[in-house]
C-alpha cells in the first residue's frame, strides 16, 4: 500500500514534516468574499469617463479562462514527500485550475493603460506516484482572491485588432488551503490553512490582443505569474506560486 501526502518544510529542521491544521475562522471568508463583491459591483458599475485636462475611457468587464498553476523556489521539490523522510523527490506536475472575475481598463489618450482585476484564481500543484503496481496522487489546492494592476502598452495599428504587452504585481488573499490524497485504499482531505500564508505576493507579465466587437471589446491574454513570497507562514523554506494563464474576456 502506498500514500502520499503534503509535507512543509519544518522551520527548525532541514527535513521536511507532514502537517495538518484547523480551518480558518468563518469570519475571513465572510470579509474576503464581501470584498470581492462589491469590487466587482464598483467595476461593472463604472462608465466611460473624460477629464478636461486628458481624456480617459474607463471600461469594465468581465473574464474567465484556466491557469496552469505550479511551484517554484528552492526547496518547492520537497513539498511533497513520498514517505515524509526527504529521501527522495518526486516530480511536480502542474494543476490545472480555473481563472474568473472582474477588470477596468483605464485607457489613457495614448498608447499607455492601467488595468486592475479582481479574480478568483486556482493555484497549487500535484504529483503522481507509482510503487509496487500501486498509483496514488496528491494535489495541493490553493485558491486566491487575487488583485493583479496591471501597467498595460497598446501597440498602435490600424484597423479593429490592438496587440499589447502588460506587467505589474499582484496581491492575493488565500481562501482555500487544502491538500487531496488519493490512493488504492480511498482518498483523504488534509486542511493547511494554519500553515499557508493568507497573503501572497507575484509578479506578471504577459501580452494580449483586443479585437472591436461592436458594442463591446474581446479581449485575450496569455501570461506568466513569478510568486515573490514563500506561501508557508513560518519557516525559512522557499517554496512560491507560479504558473501560466490563458484568459478571454469582454470590455462593455
Amino acid at each position: 500500500m502506498i500514500t502520499t501526502r503534503i509535507l512543509m518544510l519544518s522551520p527548525d529542521t532541514s527535513t521536511a514534516a507532514a502537517v495538518r491544521a484547523t480551518p480558518r475562522p468563518m469570519l475571513s471568508h465572510v470579509c474576503t468574499t464581501l470584498l470581492v463583491v462589491l469590487g466587482l459591483l464598483a467595476f461593472v458599475g463604472l462608465s466611460p469617463l473624460q477629464t478636461q485636462a486628458q481624456e480617459v475611457d474607463i471600461t469594465p468587464g468581465i473574464k474567465g479562462g484556466v491557469n496552469f498553476a505550479d511551484l517554484g523556489g528552492d526547496d518547492a521539490e520537497l513539498i511533497f514527500d513520498g514517505g515524509g523522510s526527504g529521501d527522495f523527490e518526486i516530480p511536480i506536475e502542474a494543476r490545472t485550475g480555473i481563472v474568473a472575475g472582474g477588470f477596468a481598463l483605464i485607457d489613457f489618450d495614448g498608447p499607455f493603460a492601467l488595468q486592475p482585476e479582481v479574480l478568483y484564481v486556482q493555484k497549487g500543484a500535484k504529483v503522481e506516484i507509482e510503487f509496487l503496481e500501486e498509483t496514488a496522487s496528491s494535489t495541493l489546492k490553493l485558491d486566491y482572491i487575487e488583485v493583479p494592476v496591471l501597467a498595460k502598452f497598446q501597440i498602435p495599428l490600424e484597423g479593429s485588432i490592438a496587440p499589447n504587452i502588460f506587467a505589474g504585481p499582484a496581491v492575493a488573499f488565500n481562501i482555500t488551503a487544502e491538500q487531496e490524497g488519493e490512493g488504492p485504499d480511498g482518498s483523504e482531505t488534509t486542511d493547511l490553512s494554519e500553515v499557508i500564508s493568507t497573503t501572497d505576493f507575484g509578479l506578471q507579465v504577459g501580452a494580449g490582443v483586443d479585437f472591436d466587437a461592436g458594442p463591446g471589446t474581446i479581449m485575450l491574454d496569455a501570461r506568466y505569474e513569478l510568486g515573490l513570497s514563500s506561501i508557508p507562514s513560518e519557516g525559512d523554506a522557499d517554496i512560491k506560486n507560479q504558473g501560466i494563464r490563458i484568459t478571454a474576456g469582454f470590455g462593455f
